[in-house]
């Protein structure tokens, strides 16, 4: 039996020498894979029966074209590298009504303080300044400069490199009613504001801002007219 088996693997090897005789001695044991030879055209029985090696170039395996069955998933439509993914912007957010309501004497205050700022810029050359101009004046909450362990209520010029986008503006400019103007409309009129801080937005979030001008210090009032307590 073992030299029938030697005696047919010679004889296969003389066929496909002869029908592919340029073709290299590299190829896939195709009676192990189970599968027909384009190439010389060996029946599935006869590959199992002889177990010959398959020379035929055609049938080889090409490295460049895995066989695995997942080499599908390569193009898959969650590929990184072929799809782009497109990041969702946030909207801002825009309250409806300020954070803060402004007392006449308060408004006229920071009014005169921020044209007296745009004046002097105005009469002085073109410098680093004036590329970071101040918008507004800023209403902070932040730790006592006393040493004191303490929180206060303060308010400074606020440049436009150190907006953030958390700080929520109030505007200085009153309607033809006399009503302050909404958040929503002086959002893009451009004219210098009152920027609370983010830290201080919930902590003084519907109180009334007042100003001592001797002091030059921010009185918040709560909705029943209490003076605030910045460390309450």
């Amino acid at each position: 039996h073992r030299l029938l088996i030697m005696e047919s693997r010679k004889v296969v090897q003389r066929v496909v020498s002869s029908a592919a005789p340029n073709a290299g001695l590299q190829g896939c044991w195709s009676a192990l894979s189970g599968s027909l030879c384009t190439s010389c055209s060996f029946s599935q029985q006869e590959q199992r029966r002889n177990r010959s090696y398959c020379s035929a170039s055609a049938y080889r395996q090409s490295p460049s074209k895995p066989s695995s069955p997942f080499a599908s998933l390569s193009n898959s439509p969650f590929d990184a590298d072929k799809t782009k993914v497109k990041k969702r912007q946030r909207r801002k957010f825009i309250p409806r009504k300020a954070a803060v309501a402004l007392t006449p004497k308060a408004r006229e205050f920071f009014q005169s303080l921020l044209e007296g700022v745009t004046s002097t810029h105005d009469s002085k050359p073109q410098s680093k300044e004036e590329k970071d101009p101040v918008i507004g004046i800023q209403l902070t909450y932040t730790q006592s400069t006393s040493g004191e362990p303490r929180m206060v209520f303060g308010f400074s010029f606020l440049r436009a490199s150190t907006l953030h986008p958390n700080d929520e503006a109030v505007s200085l400019e009153l309607l033809d009613d006399g009503s302050p103007k909404l958040p929503a409309d002086a959002m893009e009129d451009g004219l210098p504001k009152l920027y609370v801080h983010r830290d201080a937005v919930l902590k003084v979030l519907g109180a009334t801002l007042d100003v001592d001008e001797k002091k030059l210090l921010p009185i918040l009032y709560d909705k029943e007219g209490n003076v605030m307590d910045p460390n309450a």
